[in-house]
């Protein structure tokens, strides 16, 4: 489904928009509807971007993928299921030199030791024997190699002041300028 993604831009030489963990992808859903829908004298980024985003659940990038169909912006606007790894690997070896920016909003937040919450993913699974949290180092790591070249940018967001903080520190050790 990422390569079909990644191939089904109508106009491929488009900047590339990334949302990593996207869930029901509203936010690349808001950005990419047509101005009539909301109203405005044009629409913040259709025709200008393609935006690409992906989440584990197929269930939530189908949902993404019959909106944009519906809207008419299927042709820039896709949706696919995959891991945040793959995606920025595959956006980066083939759009590299366009890839504007990569957004990650809300990750489900990580497990702190003791604290109760044993159902969410750990922070460093490094044994591989349970589900590691989505916004490792490696992956930031991978985001900043991928922006540096195409001076795209990386937008963090969350509510939970724990994967707030962690996310800055992760984000400041990979050489990437916070703003």
């Amino acid at each position: 489904s990422l390569h079909v993604a990644l191939n089904a831009f109508s106009k491929p030489e488009l900047p590339l928009f990334l949302d990593l963990g996207c869930g029901l992808c509203t936010s690349l859903l808001s950005l990419s509807r047509p101005r009539q829908a909301i109203g405005a004298a044009h629409a913040p980024v259709l025709g200008r971007y393609n935006l690409l985003g992906c989440d584990a659940s197929s269930l939530k990038t189908a949902y993404a993928n019959g909106a944009a169909r519906r809207w008419g912006t299927f042709e820039s606007t896709q949706f696919a299921r995959a891991s945040a790894e793959m995606t920025l690997a595959s956006a980066f070896s083939s759009l590299a030199s366009r890839l504007a920016g990569v957004v990650v909003q809300f990750p489900t937040p990580f497990r702190v030791d003791g604290g109760g919450n044993s159902q969410l993913p750990r922070l460093n699974a490094h044994d591989g024997s349970e589900q590691q949290y989505m916004l490792s180092a490696s992956l930031l790591n991978e985001v900043a190699v991928a922006l540096r070249d195409s001076k795209g940018w990386f937008f963090f967001q969350s509510n939970v002041e724990d994967v707030a903080c962690v996310a800055r520190t992760m984000t400041e050790q990979t050489g990437m300028e916070l703003v």
